[in-house]
């Protein structure tokens, strides 16, 4: 009954030849990246918020106390207007999800990591020349998308058998891409230094000031002792939870099933008493 039933493929495919029990540590391991990487994307996202617009735009003199407070506030908001739009997406989507995602990537997140990749590398710049080069990239890859498609493609090039579905998508990806977002966002971007002397002074010195931090090494004092701590609390971590896995074995299963857990629960039992040993050789 899903819109797009392949995506179910791996699920039926581990339901016919995975054990018993091994079924749910896959989904649940799945869940845990899953989650991992969107609460790190949504702490990320609220600090950019707080620190770079509520407190300098609409509190300058806000506590630490009220600015935590308003993260918390900003990070539940963020949070429902995610599962908002992903309940939305998922109901008006009419590609598979791989094929959304990369171009949700090209449309969305390529505009925005591109000023970030090149003001690594070239400062002359604006303050403004960031966040209108996401807005050019992003628009000119939208406009592209909507006026260049995979038929008009074919008509220009007089080609008599149409695209099929799959290169279609790839054309409109890698035309959304290069043409929209890595084009015109790299030609606007490197347009703005034309008016790099018209910032003001204290912007061009916090420059070279952000870049000279950048290219002084870390300090790596008391380095160690963390390091040292994460070994054993990974360590441990990995003894544990390897060891609930080899528990499972006795789940009734057939002999190659609990091969599985065997292998499985091993392998993490054994990568946990390595990294438990590094920690302790490390005191």
């Amino acid at each position: 009954m899903l819109k797009q039933p392949h995506e179910a493929a791996f699920v039926a495919v581990a339901l016919d030849v995975m054990p018993k029990g091994l079924l749910g540590l896959l989904i649940s391991a799945m869940l845990g990246a899953t989650v991992t990487n969107m609460d790190a994307g949504l702490n990320k996202n609220v600090g950019i918020c707080i620190r770079s617009f509520y407190r300098p735009i609409l509190r300058p003199n806000a506590s630490e106390r009220h600015l935590l407070m308003a993260g918390k506030v900003c990070t539940i908001l963020f949070g429902v207007i995610i599962i908002g739009i992903a309940l939305i997406v998922n109901q008006v989507r009419a590609t598979n999800l791989f094929d959304f995602v990369n171009q949700l990537a090209a449309n969305l997140l390529m505009p925005l990591a591109l000023p970030l990749i090149f003001g690594i590398f070239y400062k002359r710049t604006p303050g403004w020349s960031a966040w209108t080069t996401a807005l050019i990239a992003g628009f000119s890859s939208w406009m592209i998308g909507k006026f260049i498609t995979p038929a008009a493609f074919q008509h220009w090039m007089n080609w008599e058998k149409p695209l099929t579905s799959d290169e279609a998508t790839y054309f409109q990806l890698g035309i959304t891409t290069l043409g929209g977002t890595v084009t015109a966002g790299s030609l606007w971007y490197f347009f703005t230094s034309r008016f790099y002397k018209d910032s003001s002074p204290e912007y061009q010195s916090g420059v070279e000031e952000f870049f000279k931090s950048m290219e002084t090494p870390v300090d790596k004092h008391g380095v160690q002792d963390v390091q040292t701590s994460l070994y054993k609390l990974l360590g441990m971590l990995c003894l544990v939870y390897g060891a609930f896995i080899l528990a499972l074995m006795f789940i009734p299963n057939t002999p190659l099933g609990r091969l599985c857990f065997l292998f499985c629960g091993g392998m993490i039992f054994g990568v946990g008493a390595l990294l438990h040993r590094v920690g302790r050789r490390r005191l």
